[in-house]
């Protein structure tokens, strides 16, 4: 599990493995405890629960020359003991392949173990009555890869006395014996400088620990590219710029708080509207880049105001707040923005959207970070189980099966029919909106990703809809599954009837994600009795939403003006005009849930982060192709018959489906489906058909207004319902 992960839950090193052991006491060496493990950075810390990751109750500092060995005990089986430079911990596991499964990631942790650790004497400011002024602390200093903490000795490493952040800003300075690390971001931010002084007990010492903070600060700006880039150093080539107006942040929050409100007092249209158009919007300079959008003052402006990341979450709408607005949501924070007239923002939008398409994932995202990881599992257990089936079957093909896979399913169409599917545009992808008939292959909210084989990831919308134009059978069509997810959340409240959000409580909901949409319920609806239909309390559109992990730093601002305190394993979805922020009871509930909403999002906006995943596939098979062909050569050129062997070869690459079609493919042009925001007017509908009244499709063209991210209804969630 990524480190960033770990930081936002506020643990410092990357998390190795999590799970339940029996530990057996210290001190006494007869009791035994079933407790929450978690194996990070250099420690292996220990929780009375899975729920709450705030309070150790100790720790086992793990050195280079630990030693694990399998140890009896009659009552525990699996036992083992991990022998560290300073103490010993015997566990014992449910089964011998979890007890293999720990062992094997502490080896593992311990191999790249190059934590730097051990006794400085630390600067304090102490206030005395009659006298202030400073002193100095022995402590036990450990530099994680992301912060700086200090601690008693090296056998309560898990109570953390103090703890100094660091960020790709931070600056180190040595003066004497004394190693200062100062928060550079502070000084960008025009706050009091923050700084810790730490001194060593000889000058070996110190070059040890200051070339230690300078590598860890190196690894963050290299994760960070965004820390050079402001001011006068930043050289990027520049796509567009120009001046747009800025809803103000406070008015975004009066937005947001004004959008719960009971849809029996107005339309959110008119909310929205009334809301936007109270508060003036200033004008700021924008311009972007590969890598972000940059907000300055004036277009000379010497430093930038902000700096909004690209990355390939971010979800770019017209809105209808101000004439030619549209907002951009990203995974930390929502900005709207008007423009002058239509064609400058339809080109703002346009330049955004290609510029987050091409995105990399941002590196410094924790819950990218996580479902990366994830995708890296995914691919090696299909590449493990597509070897596998070849061992079985020589004419096994590795890409069908992968595509057997749950993500995705396959279409056949034999004869000539109509397909009675409702193609939406969701950014340059073609996804599912409806289906017409008792067809019930094709699921709603799907994305269609290849036709007759080809893949349609990287096509444009219009591109993928023509390859349907005038089809003849045979047809496949695969289509990318929309990700389903059941279960109970707690869900705060978003404190509305003028109720301050810090006020807010929190509920315990059944959630159910399908088809794009995240909808909750007061109950299971599975268990609704006498057989009738549940209503949600509420029903969020993933379409212009983000998904993002609340960190710890989050946590005392989450939400406008919100306070949340020891709240753990928090996750979000924020969308133009608010947020909801969901409480799983474990740390493997919290990255189930958010990182299967982060993959609908992803879905349900055309592609995200999984367009990058597709360029990456697709590097990766041409770079097996050519080796393949080198193989091939190499084995031509032994036996003398290159050229023989070169004119049998077959291509590589699937056959592009016939497009051959007398007439083009019928278009419906039709609104958004949702009623929180005004759509625009629709354009003209009209249907026009093959002359074999057979090879009809029918698609839903972007109206080019974001639907509304919640159901136009009361969900009952205020601060004076209590359950």
């Amino acid at each position: 599990m990524s480190e960033l992960v770990g930081s936002a839950l506020g643990l410092e090193g990357a998390i190795a493995k999590t799970g339940f052991l029996q530990k057996r006491a210290k001190r006494s060496g007869t009791n035994w405890r079933r407790r929450y493990f978690v194996l990070k950075g250099s420690s292996l810390v220990y929780y009375e629960s899975n729920k709450k990751l705030d309070a150790a109750k100790g720790d086992l500092l793990l050195t280079s020359d630990c030693v694990i060995r399998d140890v009896a005990e009659a009552k525990y089986p699996n036992c083992f003991e991990i022998v560290s430079g300073f103490e010993t911990l015997r566990v014992s596991a449910a089964t011998a392949e979890e007890g293999d499964e720990w062992k094997r990631a502490i080896e593992e942790t311990v191999a790249k173990l190059c934590t730097q650790r051990g006794f400085l004497d630390l600067k304090v400011k102490q206030f005395l009555f009659i006298s202030s002024g400073e002193k100095w602390a022995r402590k036990f200093v450990v530099l994680h890869s992301n912060a700086i903490t200090y601690h008693h000795d090296h056998y309560s490493t898990y109570k953390k006395q103090g703890e100094f952040p660091l960020e790709a800003t931070s600056k180190v300075r040595t003066m004497g014996l004394e190693l200062q690390v100062v928060d550079g971001g502070s000084i960008n931010r025009g706050a009091s400088q923050k700084t810790i002084t730490l001194r060593a007990r000889d000058r070996d010492d110190l070059e040890t620990w200051r070339s230690a903070v300078e590598e860890s600060i190196r690894r963050l700006v290299a994760r960070d590219a965004l820390a050079s880039k402001r001011g006068h150093s930043n050289e990027e080539t520049i796509i567009t710029d120009g001046y747009l107006a800025t809803q103000p942040l406070q008015s975004q929050q009066q937005q947001d708080s004004s959008s719960t409100t009971s849809a029996a007092d107005s339309s959110f249209s008119a909310r929205a509207s009334a809301s936007a158009s109270e508060t003036s919007w200033p004008t700021r300079f924008y311009a972007l880049t590969e890598s972000a959008l940059y907000q300055a003052e004036e277009e000379d402006s010497p430093d930038a105001l902000d700096v909004f990341a690209m990355e390939p979450g971010i979800s770019v709408w017209p809105t209808k707040f101000r004439p030619h607005s549209f907002e951009i949501v990203t995974s930390t924070t929502v900005l709207h923005v008007s423009a002058s007239s239509e064609a400058e923002a339809a080109r703002w939008i346009a330049h955004l959207r290609a510029a987050a398409s091409n995105a990399p994932g941002l590196s410094s995202d924790p819950l990218y970070a996580a479902v990366m990881e994830k995708e890296a599992k995914k691919k090696n257990a299909v590449a493990a189980a597509a070897a596998k089936k070849r061992a079985l079957d020589d004419d096994a093909n590795s890409e069908n099966h992968s595509e057997n896979h749950s993500e995705s399913y396959a279409v056949h169409y034999e004869a000539k029919q109509k397909l009675r599917v409702v193609l939406e545009r969701a950014n340059e992808w073609a996804v599912v909106k409806s289906v017409k008939g008792d067809d019930n292959r094709v699921e709603e909210g799907s994305a269609l990703v290849k036709v007759n084989g080809t893949s349609t990831t990287l096509q444009t919308y219009d591109a993928t809809v023509s390859m349907l134009a005038g089809w003849e059978p045979p047809l496949t069509l695969t289509f990318l599954r929309a990700p389903s997810k059941r279960g109970w959340l707690k869900k705060q409240a978003r404190g509305r009837n003028g109720r301050k959000k810090q006020l807010a409580n929190w509920k315990t909901r059944f959630f159910h994600l399908e088809a794009g949409r995240l909808a909750y319920y007061a109950d299971d609806p599975a268990l609704l009795k006498g057989g009738g239909a549940a209503h949600p309390k509420d029903v969020i559109s993933l379409t212009g939403c983000a998904v993002s992990l609340v960190s710890k730093r989050d946590q005392s601002r989450l939400g406008p003006g919100g306070l949340v305190k020891n709240k753990e394993f928090c996750f979000r979805v924020t969308f133009g005009v608010g947020e909801v922020v969901m409480q799983a009871a474990t740390l493997e509930d919290m990255l189930s849930w958010a990182t299967t909403l982060y993959r609908a999002a992803a879905v349900a906006n055309g592609g995200g982060y999984l367009l990058g995943v597709e360029r990456t596939r697709l590097l990766d098979d041409s770079k097996d192709h050519s080796k393949d062909k080198d193989s091939k050569d190499k084995d031509d050129d032994s036996k003398g018959d290159s050229s023989s062997s070169s004119e049998t070869t077959t291509r590589a690459t699937p056959r592009r489906p016939n497009l051959q079609a007398e007439k083009p493919v019928a278009l419906q042009t039709s609104s958004s489906s949702r009623e929180e925001e005004a759509a625009p007017p629709p354009k003209k509908t009209e249907e026009k058909k093959n002359d074999d009244d057979h090879a009809t499709v029918t698609a839903s063209s972007s109206s080019e207004q974001r639907p509304g991210a919640l159901a136009d209804k009361d969900d009952g969630d205020d601060d004076d319902d209590d359950d």
